[in-house]
């Protein structure tokens, strides 16, 4: 059984810790230090020390252009720690637009960012400062696969310092803005070395000798145990990439110790739903697992609906669905967006209730 909280019904970053919510901070306040207001808040991290991080948009009273910034909470402190124009890379590449980050237990942030030279990368903050991992134009070599980093994006980062992420690669002598002269997968960053977790072409387990096709979608996510949670759309070898039909699906995939098994695949039945079968994992929606190996998802039906399942030992129990909340049908809640777990089995997400849009916290009744 769950119960509900609802921590925010407005935008804002908000600390649920024993019980109780704070508001950390809001669009319309002005973080410490800055010229302007918030005006949208994206990204929101959170670690075991409960230091939260965040990006958010200022627009400075007098000027035209908005400002971006990756801001910490440490002790109660709001911290600007990467903002537009700071140096990434010399000669002077500077940061215009940081578009989501990640926090570990050590404070260390990975975080992906648009650049002054119109490129874009991926790239860790320590205490040493801000350190490039990969930018677009680099030499990306992996496996036997060889050539030119297009963009990576979403990382996330345990705390082993690892950092799973999306890539797009253009083969060695391939043509720029041409989708068949590039490959998307993903990797796993870890002691300086890049490891595939999923690369085009690789064997989609449980599919009938399907294979991942050329895909960049949805988030990834990565425990401090190294295992990869992420959506793998499948098809047919050989198979047309652009062409949906009953010859490609797309299921949910673990890769642990470098072997990958399926999760959820299309028309698995989902248990407590009345019937509903898998379809596959609800757009660009972020899932979860925590260091026991539990997850959490969104889930799109067959019959088009929306909803945020956790799976705990292979077996798959719904927590919301659609607009009919199976356990507060008083409130109605509806999922939206973004989902976490921690290792208690706390779950949070973004979603709607009568009173409108918030961030809910869901806990398991023992």
């Amino acid at each position: 059984m769950f119960l509900w909280q609802a921590i925010i019904e407005a935008e804002g970053v908000i600390l649920y810790s024993e019980g109780k919510t704070k508001v950390i901070i809001k669009t319309g306040d002005a973080p410490p230090g800055d010229k302007g207001k918030l005006t949208t808040i994206s990204a929101v991290d959170i670690n075991d020390n409960s230091t939260i991080v965040f990006i958010g948009t200022t627009l400075p009273e007098g000027q035209t252009m908005p400002q971006q910034a990756i801001y910490r909470v440490e002790d109660g402190e709001i911290v600007a720690v990467v903002k537009s124009g700071d140096v990434v890379r010399e000669p002077r590449i500077v940061v215009v637009t940081p578009y989501s980050a990640s926090l570990n237990n050590n404070n260390e942030i990975a975080f992906d960012a648009q650049l002054s030279n119109g490129l874009q990368g991926l790239f860790l903050l320590t205490d040493d400062g801000i350190q490039s991992l990969v930018i677009s134009g680099d030499q990306f070599s992996v496996l036997d696969q060889e050539g030119k980093l297009v963009f990576a994006d979403l990382p996330v980062i345990n705390d082993k310092s690892e950092i799973v992420f999306r890539a797009r690669i253009l083969k060695r002598g391939g043509r720029p803005g041409h989708l068949e002269d590039m490959s998307s997968g993903v990797f796993l960053y870890s002691d300086g070395d890049i490891v595939p977790v999923k690369l085009p072409e690789g064997n989609a387990t449980g599919t009938n000798d399907m294979v991942f096709w050329n895909e960049h979608i949805s988030w990834m996510t990565l425990s401090n145990n190294s295992d990869v949670v992420f959506r793998g759309d499948f098809k047919v070898p050989g198979g047309d990439d652009n062409k949906f039909s009953d010859r490609r699906g797309s299921g949910m995939f673990l890769w642990s110790e470098g072997d990958t098994k399926n999760i959820v695949l299309p028309f698995d039945e989902l248990s407590g739903t009345g019937g509903l079968v898998f379809r596959y994992e609800g757009s660009l929606s972020k899932n979860s697992i925590n260091d026991h190996g539990d997850i959490v998802v969104p889930i799109l039906t067959t019959k088009n609906e929306l909803g945020l399942f956790m799976i705990i030992d292979n077996e798959i129990t719904p927590i919301l669905l659609a607009q009919n909340d199976r356990f507060d049908r008083e409130n109605q809640i509806l999922f939206r967006d973004s989902a976490g777990i921690n290792n208690r089995k706390d779950i949070a997400f973004i979603g709607d209730d009568i009173a409108g849009r918030g961030v809910f916290l869901a806990t398991i009744e023992e």
